[in-house]
């Protein structure tokens, strides 16, 4: 499997099994090792597992209502790509909005995005792109030459919060 990370960087890994069974299912071979757990499972009982404790943690905290609309800020990564597919199929009735901030980083916001449009048009979810250059005039990588360079984290991160709050609101999104 191919993992892409900010900037270009790629990086290959393989699931290799446990040689051991699946702490769930105990029928097929063990592949993951969710982290804080000593629980060795398949792939199949890994997704299960990962739905089950979203669904605890929603159900525990109140996180939204049946009519509420729900925004999913989807960057195309693999974190917000799971709880986009896990939200859908949990709730398959909810109001579920995507929303997709275009940074304009070099090689990594346009791979992003079409990343994300693929995601929500298999999984029937509407998505707002956002791209920021086109917008507001600028892009992250606009930040590079300036005194904020050895920051960019911080300011990519204020910039993020500060549109996904402005998006969330422009689309009267509840959670």
């Amino acid at each position: 499997m191919k993992y892409v990370k900010c900037g270009g960087e790629v990086f290959e890994f393989k699931l290799t099994p446990f040689k051991t069974y699946c702490r769930y299912c105990k029928q097929k071979e063990a592949e993951i090792k969710p982290s804080g757990t000593s629980l060795l499972l398949c792939k199949e009982c890994f997704l299960l597992f990962c739905e089950k404790k979203v669904k605890m943690a929603i159900e525990k905290h109140k996180m939204f209502g049946e009519k509420e609309k729900i925004g999913v800020m989807v960057s195309g990564g693999k974190d917000s790509a799971a709880l986009l597919a896990i939200l859908k199929k949990l709730y398959p009735q909810q109001e579920i909005l995507a929303i997709h901030l275009n940074l304009g980083i070099k090689y990594y916001s346009d791979f992003a995005q079409i990343a994300v449009e693929k995601l929500c048009q298999k999984l029937k979810v509407p998505l707002i792109v956002y791209n920021l250059k086109e917008k507001e005039g600028f892009s992250i990588d606009d930040f590079v030459f300036t005194h904020f360079k050895n920051k960019i984290c911080s300011v990519c991160g204020t910039i993020k919060r500060y549109y996904f709050s402005r998006i969330a609101r422009e689309n009267k999104i509840d959670v």
